[in-house]
């Protein structure tokens, strides 16, 4: 299990190809370590911005370019995520969204949503995915887990976003926060 939680998918990210990011080689050693690097982090009036890449991907026989770009629009309250992967070969990516064990999230194809006491979050898709799985205690290839201290793991949710990407490819999402009434 404590390679599941240092593992790329149990993190809000992209997986390509089932790979992790980053290769493990014991409970407290890593054999590669991706270079994360950011691109740019700023104001522009009312969006905030953020970009930033990884070379994670980039050892392989077919490697893949991973940038993330965020931008916040402050009036509107919604975030816009775009994950742009640029390689050569056809590639099978994963987006995987995890939650708080507390929340229950609504699954559609294209859209997730929780509701909080004071909030509603919509995680929409731009492109409807190949295919939509969720994971409530899964296995660790699967996930569904939350672990809060060293030791202690308990079920939760996890929903990831299955996609085909071949040369440049852009996953699109857009997260709005909504107040509730």
């Amino acid at each position: 299990w404590r390679r599941y939680f240092r593992s790329t998918r149990a993190h809000n990210t992209v997986l390509v190809d089932d790979r992790d990011q980053s290769l493990q080689s014991g409970n407290f050693m890593w054999s590669r370590h991706a270079i994360a690097r950011c691109l740019h982090f700023g104001d522009h009036g009312m969006t905030q911005r953020f970009l930033g890449e990884h070379d994670g991907y980039c050892a392989s026989r077919e490697p893949v370019e991973h940038q993330r770009e965020i931008l916040y629009d402050t009036l509107s309250r919604t975030f816009t995520i775009k994950d742009i992967l640029e390689g050569e070969g056809a590639h099978e990516v994963c987006q995987r969204w995890h939650f708080a064990e507390h929340l229950s999230p609504r699954v559609k194809e294209d859209e997730i949503c929780v509701e909080t006491a004071r909030h509603r979050i919509r995680i929409v898709a731009q492109a409807l995915p190949a295919l939509v799985q969720t994971y409530i205690g899964g296995s660790p290839g699967e996930g569904g887990w939350i672990s809060r201290r060293f030791g202690h793991k308990q079920p939760t949710t996890t929903v990831a976003w299955r996609s085909a990407a071949k040369g440049r490819t852009i996953l699109t999402t857009h997260i709005y926060v909504e107040g509730r009434e």
